[in-house]
């Protein structure tokens, strides 16, 4: 399996897994920035690292509240990217986490 289709499975089983959790705060706003973010961000743990740095900097530059929410949520989605290219990355070697 590609990378790029191991991420696609892992953001499909995430959407499922939240579809079907009434209580969980991830709106389709959300999703959407999720899956631009996630569709557009590089491929390497170093290269997602510094983008989130960036975001973190911009983060504490912003007044706005809706800049914030959208800048945390590409954070958010950055993070997430970045455990599933660990796990795959680990996989590879054979060591599951």
């Amino acid at each position: 399996m590609s990378l790029d289709s191991y991420i696609q499975f892992c953001l499909d089983c995430e959407r499922k897994l939240l579809a079907g959790n009434s209580s969980s705060s991830f709106d389709n706003d959300r999703l959407q920035v999720w899956t631009s973010t996630i569709e557009n961000a590089p491929r390497s743990i170093e290269a997602i690292q510094t983008l989130m740095d960036t975001k973190e900097v911009e983060m504490n530059k912003v007044c706005d509240v809706l800049e914030l929410r959208q800048l945390d949520r590409e954070w958010s989605a950055l993070e997430w990217l970045q455990r599933i290219l660990r796990e795959a990355k680990n996989e590879q070697k054979g060591v599951k986490i």
